[in-house]
């Protein structure tokens, strides 16, 4: 997959002046046909939307609105991608909808809040005042493949008046939807969608009574739909504040459709705060199938439930899914949930042959001062199903669990009260701290009956029980100054080097490389964090793809790489047939090849235009 993000100022690729210009004039001429600039604030729709150029050569008397540049973007032709950005002069402003925006129709398509000519122009999408409020309806509804939303920021989204009614900021559908004139949208297979950089804020708005939801970004299909297909979702590097009411969530994943698949969503490097439900991946109806999720390095302040993993369908199967690096603080729930059988009583569904598998929870930090489930739940039903519905090989390594109050950091329970068959197996921890020093951080037994984990191994677990056996150990863990949230381990750790190499994972939740002897938990004592080599690239109308050496860095497929300390690593940029590199932004300039010593962090932007 080639570079995709931005685009530059067609003037001045226009005035680009030697033989590079002369070279690309005329793909400049084609791209310019396939940007257009929204520069109103206006709701309207005046001008001439049969196409982009139409668009431009007669736009509203108040300039060119969104409404309008998604309306002709959708019915310029051709396989070019369109990209939507927005004048300089709109940064920081408000579009205040009316009613719903079309939806996304065509495939390759970029809507960036970017002027022309590079410099921001963050534009905000209120909801707040649509009318003719439809039920699960989106500000930005997106059907379409190849499509990136990026430096926007959304708000206003409040529910329909129907209280059990879902409203989205930006919803990914396939499905055969239809439109206010029922007429079919919508395509059965969505590919390669980019959420990236944008803010989601619902914190002004009251949060809804009743069932009723408000979700920043969902990827969420029809019900109605057979066998779509989902797959190579990104969602990086946003912000999430304040979605949900009873049944909302800031991030949703679906496979809602019979036959629905999944696959290869990444959702990464976002902060969620006071969020009902952070990240929730979900399904319904008969035999769907959501798998290789990869949930990695968000952070989640606040809210109830911070990654739900809720199956309510027929022999459904949520598979391979990746949650690694992540921080949680101050949820009021457990902060990861595996639940078979999770909306059978809110919904009335009688859920059978579900199953949640291969879970793996790596290198996560979990802290938390309340007093009931605070690490991990796992649920598999709460009735007696034929085939049951089963949790299955969940490994939780080098993960750091800590609960000030007097909560369970990890609670199993295979059947609900009356419910028989259901299982939960393969459950497996393993190198981790769950530490509450009030209580004991596994629950077993009660009612309905806690079972514990199938092996606890090289871990340190609070309370009595556990230590003796398998190479665990009890006791305070003595971080480094855990009464305010920095959880590495102090010199006089009982956790350094209690682990044995096998099993742990190479590096810690810094990026720091694990030695030869490991310690128990997220973090390695005494490790240098290898810093972090990130390539932010603005497609200018052009492509091109940025590689590195030492190997690490190969765009698109890997824009992130963790380089030892004080390495020096040289990025070269090679331009597609028909485009040409512009230079280095940022971490180096000039367009010769880009040499950083890491001492730390570091951002690089790569511009390529025709």
């Amino acid at each position: 997959m080639k570079i995709a993000a931005g685009i530059a100022s067609v003037l001045a690729l226009v005035c680009a002046a030697g033989s590079a210009a002369r070279v690309a004039g005329s793909s400049v001429a084609a791209v310019s046909r396939n940007v257009v600039v929204v520069s109103t604030t206006s709701d309207a729709l005046n001008g001439d939307v049969s196409s982009l150029s139409a668009l431009k050569a007669k736009p509203g008397r108040d300039g060119i609105s969104l409404r309008e540049a998604l309306s002709a973007a959708n019915r310029t032709g051709g396989s070019a991608t369109v990209y939507i950005l927005f004048s300089a002069a709109l940064n920081g402003k408000t579009i205040e909808l009316r009613t719903p925006l079309p939806p996304i129709h065509r495939d390759h398509f970029v809507l960036e809040g970017v002027a022309p000519n590079g410099s921001p122009a963050r534009v905000t999408l209120d909801g707040r005042r649509v009318t003719a409020r439809k039920n699960n309806q989106a500000i930005v509804l997106v059907q379409a493949s190849e499509v990136t939303v990026r430096w926007l920021r959304f708000t206003g989204v409040v529910p329909y008046s129907n209280p059990a009614s879902q409203e989205f900021a930006l919803r990914v559908a396939p499905g055969p939807f239809v439109d206010q004139k029922n007429r079919p949208t919508g395509p059965r297979q969505i590919a390669n969608v980019q959420i990236v950089d944008n803010v989601f804020d619902n914190s002004d708005v009251p949060p809804s009574a009743g069932p009723a939801g408000v979700n920043g970004v969902t990827v969420y299909g029809d019900f109605a739909g057979v066998n779509m297909r989902v797959s190579g979702i990104t969602i990086a590097r946003n912000t999430f504040l304040h979605f949900g009411g009873f049944n909302g969530e800031a991030v949703g994943v679906w496979a809602a459709g019979s036959g629905e698949k999944v696959q290869g969503v990444v959702i990464e490097d976002n902060r969620f705060d006071e969020d009902t439900f952070g990240i929730e991946l979900a399904e319904r109806y008969h035999a769907p199938l959501l798998t290789g999720t990869r949930i990695i390095g968000n952070t989640f302040t606040g809210g109830q439930i911070a990654i739900p993993l809720d199956s309510n369908a027929t022999n459904g199967t949520i598979d391979q899914t990746l949650i690694e690096g992540n921080t949680f603080s101050g949820v009021q729930g457990p902060a990861i949930n595996l639940n078979a059988s999770a909306y059978e009583q809110i919904m009335g569904d009688k859920p059978y042959g579900d199953v949640i598998s291969n879970t793996q929870i790596v290198d996560n930090v979990i802290h938390t001062d309340y007093t009931g489930v605070a690490g991990i739940y796992m649920a598999a039903g709460n009735t007696t199903a034929s085939p049951p519905n089963r949790v299955s090989a969940v490994t939780i390594e080098n993960d750091t669990f800590v609960d000030d109050q007097q909560g369970s950091l990890f609670v199993s329970i295979p059947n609900g009260s009356g419910a028989s068959g259901n299982q939960i197996t393969g459950v497996i921890i393993r190198n981790s701290i769950l530490y509450t020093p009030a209580g004991p951080a596994i629950d077993q037994g009660g009612e309905p009956v806690s079972q514990p984990p199938d092996v606890v191994m090289r871990s340190l677990i609070s309370g009595p029980g556990w230590a003796g056996a398998n190479g665990n150990i009890t006791g305070d863990p003595k971080f480094v100054d855990g009464a305010h949230g920095d959880y590495h381990l102090a010199a006089a750790s009982p956790a350094i080097n209690a682990v044995a190499p096998i099993g742990a994972p190479g590096y810690d939740l810094d990026g720091a490389r694990r030695d030869a002897q490991p310690d128990i938990g997220a973090f390695e004592f005494g490790a240098l964090p290898q810093p972090l080599l990130t390539v932010t690239a603005e497609q200018l109308g052009g492509s091109g793809t940025v590689t590195s050496s030492p190997a690490g860095i190969n765009c698109g497929t890997a824009c992130s790489a963790r380089f030892d300390p004080d390495a020096t690593v040289i990025l070269t940029a090679t331009a597609d047939r028909g485009s040409r590199f512009l230079g280095w932004q940022n971490g180096c300039s000039g367009a010769a090849r880009c040499t950083l010593t890491l001492s730390s962090a570091q951002s690089v932007t790569a511009r390529f235009a025709p």
